[in-house]
């Protein structure tokens, strides 16, 4: 007698629980490596199981699938059995960034750093900035992207930059994810800013932005159409990109080192909450 079909096979959340259940993925890096889900399907798939409980996470960031589910996905493989690809549920694919987006922007960035902060850093496609060339360097890349800028930040106001992502995704109609903190987040203690920060997270939302909140975000990532990343301490309100406190980073080019900053930043994405719920 045969198994019967489980809930959610061979559609992508079916994928998921399978990588989860059977193939013993446990983080999101292993569950993505395991589906080949694109991160944005991926992180659509798993807030939907999660909210019908159908998965679980635990404080390790180790996802577990509910019991009964389990069970009838380890009965149906341990019958031999293979999912079955349901065409409705296909893929649905993201616009492609392509070699050339990339090379175009990365010529252009390099261009705009000096010899000395070329020496700065050993090795060409890591370079160490400082204070206004790190400030400077973050808005060229926003005004040069293309398709698309990722950014976690703890700390977002209405700064120069924030209205340049305004800007660019009026204009270019640029997919921009930005993961921050709540802006009543309990850290923030000065209640004008965080009227000040509310609205102006309101705005972003409205100019079209994907804002997420994470109130555990502390890192300061950017990632620009795929090709180029910034990690450094500067955070996106104006105190800290105006130069009154000192700033520092690394711009890199390097292609593997860029992937696994962006895979990072969707990950986390796929853990925060959407701030339109």
């Amino acid at each position: 007698m045969s198994s019967e079909k489980p809930e959610y096979l061979g559609s992508w959340k079916g994928k998921i629980i399978k990588a989860i259940a059977i193939e013993g993925a446990k983080t999101w890096k292993e569950i993505y490596e395991k589906t080949k889900i694109s991160p944005k399907s991926l992180n659509i798939a798993l807030r939907e199981l999660h909210s019908k409980e159908k998965i679980s996470k635990n404080e390790e960031g180790e996802y577990k699938v509910e019991y009964e589910l389990y069970k009838k996905y380890k009965k149906y493989y341990k019958g031999g059995k293979e999912e079955e690809i349901i065409e409705e549920e296909e893929e649905e694919e993201e616009e492609e960034i392509t070699e050339e987006i990339k090379d175009a922007l990365i010529v252009n960035i390099k261009g705009k750093l000096s010899e000395k902060d070329r020496d700065n850093y050993k090795g060409e496609d890591h370079h160490y900035l400082e204070s206004a060339k790190l400030s400077t360097i973050t808005d060229d890349l926003f005004f040069n992207a293309s398709k698309e800028i990722l950014i976690i930040n703890p700390f977002v106001d209405g700064t120069t930059k924030g209205e340049i992502l305004e800007d660019m995704i009026s204009q270019k109609k640029l997919n921009i994810i930005l993961i921050t903190r709540k802006p009543d987040n309990k850290g923030f203690f000065d209640k004008k800013l965080k009227e000040k920060r509310t609205a102006f997270h309101k705005k972003m939302i409205k100019s079209g932005i994907k804002l997420f909140y994470k109130d555990d975000v502390h890192a300061k990532l950017i990632v620009v159409d795929k090709a180029i990343a910034i990690v450094s301490s500067m955070n996106l309100y104006t105190g800290s990109t105006q130069g009154m406190s000192w700033e520092a980073g690394i711009v890199s080019f390097d292609p593997s080192l860029v992937k696994k900053i962006e895979l990072s930043i969707l990950e986390q994405q796929g853990e925060a909450n959407s701030a339109k719920n």
